[in-house]
């Protein structure tokens, strides 16, 4: 029963590891695309968007951050 709740916590880590590369990534991609457009706008909207999305990478990296409950 042990080896089954271990099994279920390490797939979760597993989640939220690739949680928190796809949030990364996509923080990144709206970073870089800010960067590139004219209109005041459309860069405000992407900084929002990139601000809102850190956030959720530091409740990732949190929650990677807590030993798992057994």
């Amino acid at each position: 029963m042990k080896l089954e709740k271990r099994e279920v916590t390490l797939n979760e880590k597993d989640t939220l590891s690739d949680m928190l590369f796809f949030e990364r990534s996509l923080a990144a991609a709206y970073r870089e695309a800010a960067g590139g457009v004219d209109r005041k706008e459309e860069r405000a909207l992407l900084c929002e968007h990139e601000t809102a999305l850190q956030e959720v990478v530091e409740r990732l990296e949190e929650a990677l951050r807590k030993e798992p409950k057994m």
